[in-house]
Order: structure tokens, then C-alpha cells, then sequence
């Protein structure tokens, strides 16, 4: 691959992880905000209690989002994976925006709320582990490590935006509904990320690794794996290297 390829590679994926990260994280650094609107009809500690557990719900359907999207990526492609990744995202992130609060639709709020944090931890279970594999399998091995830091850093500075702009925009000056634009901000920024992974990623062809599966039986790639392990004293290769197509 050309180093001008490559450098969209890295970007896309560095600017779309950075853009995702920003979206599940911002539930937290707002939860002292959102619990005043959505569970004002428990006690402040319980109702606080409550949305950071809710807040958690996006971790724990992280690794089965995960096993979703590695199914996605390796049965139809990393770019489609990807896309439909950040799409779910962005589309979380845009009816948490717009939900109503507890006064005007009532407890079926906070159940709303609950299912936006389980599409957002199966959204980012996809993009976090997808975007490094996706983009590890366009280098050579020796760059492996250094584009992985790369993918991940742009998702640590996606929490720090989160921190920044949760911080602005609870701030006592601002309207109480301030905190809705935070979730808007993280929509656009994930429109923003869908198009730049959109546009530069299909004039791309799929990861040689995934083509190399696509092109190989479901046995034949299991035989590829063992017989690759055996050669390396026992030590298997990594899954990111050969991925079962069929699972």
C-alpha cells in the first residue's frame, strides 16, 4: 500500500474512533445533569446511583457488540462493519438529543434511555476493536503496533473532548437544557465520521487479510490457523491475522 493510502487509513480511523468514543462517553461526565430530568421521582443519591448503572449498561454490551460486528466484518467486510458501527452511534446519540424528559412521557424514559446505552455499547464494542483490525490488516507487520496506538490514542482523545465539552456545557449561566447539545454535537460529529470513513474507505478495497478468508473454505482457514501454531512452537498467531468466516 502507498503512504498516501495509508495516512487516510489511519486518519479515518483515528478521527471516526476519537468521534465514537466521544459519544459513549459523554452519558457519564452528564449523568449528574440527566438524572435530574429523567428519574426525578427517586431520592438525588438513588436517582444518581441509577444512571451511572445505566451508564454501565454500554460496557457490558461492549464484547457482545464485539462478537456482532466481528461476525459482520469478517462474513461481509471491515468497511461495512465499521460503517454500520458509527451509523448506530450517531443515531443513539441523536434520540438521546431529542428524548423528552420523565414530566412529559413519564417512566418510559428512563427504559428509552437503557436501550440508547445498549446500542451505543454495541456500536463502540464494533468500532473500537474493528477500526484497529481494519486498519493493522493494511500494514506490514512491523507497523502493526505503532498504527494500533495510533486507532487508540484517537479514542482517548475522544474522552477528553467528552470531559471538555460536558464541563461548558454545565456551566450555571447556560439553559437547563444545555446538556442536549452535547448529545447533538456528538450526532453531527458522528455524520462527520460516517462520511470521511464513507468516502475514503470506498475507494478502497477490503483488508488483504479478509480477502485472503473470503477466498479460503471455513476448514481451510481453520487448517491455516493450527498449522501456522504448530509451526511457531505452539504459540497461536494472532486471530486479527486469520478470522473465521463462517462462524
Amino acid at each position: 500500500m502507498n503512504r498516501d493510502v495509508s495516512k487516510k487509513v489511519v486518519l479515518s480511523c483515528f478521527l471516526a474512533g476519537c468521534l465514537e468514543i466521544y459519544d459513549f462517553t459523554i452519558f457519564g461526565f452528564l449523568a449528574s445533569t440527566i438524572h435530574k430530568n429523567y428519574f426525578v421521582f427517586m431520592g438525588k443519591d438513588e436517582a444518581l446511583m441509577v444512571t451511572y448503572a445505566i451508564f454501565a449498561v454500554g460496557f457490558v454490551f461492549r464484547p457482545i457488540g464485539s462478537l456482532i460486528f466481528g461476525h459482520i466484518g469478517d462474513k461481509y467486510g471491515r468497511k461495512r462493519a465499521l460503517i454500520i458501527s458509527v451509523s448506530i452511534m450517531g443515531t443513539s446519540s441523536l434520540i438521546m438529543a431529542l428524548l423528552p424528559t420523565y414530566q412529559t412521557i413519564g417512566i418510559i424514559s428512563c427504559y428509552l434511555i437503557a436501550l440508547i446505552r445498549i446500542m451505543q455499547g454495541i456500536s463502540v464494542g464494533g468500532e473500537y476493536s474493528g477500526a484497529i483490525i481494519y486498519t493493522i490488516e493494511h500494514f506490514d507487520k512491523k507497523n502493526t503496533g505503532l498504527v494500533g496506538a495510533i486507532v487508540v490514542s484517537g479514542c482517548l482523545f475522544g474522552v477528553m473532548l467528552a470531559r471538555i465539552v460536558s464541563t461548558f456545557l454545565q456551566t450555571p449561566n447556560l439553559p437547563s437544557y444545555g446538556w442536549r447539545f452535547a448529545f447533538l454535537l456528538g450526532f453531527l460529529l458522528s455524520m462527520i465520521g460516517f462520511f470521511i470513513r464513507n468516502r475514503v474507505e470506498s475507494s478502497l478495497a477490503e483488508t488483504p487479510s479478509h480477502t485472503t478468508v473470503q477466498a479460503l473454505s471455513h476448514t481451510a482457514v481453520l487448517d491455516l490457523y493450527f498449522t501456522n501454531s504448530s509451526r511457531r512452537e505452539n504459540k497461536p498467531i494472532p486471530l486479527n491475522q486469520f478470522k473465521f468466516s463462517a462462524l
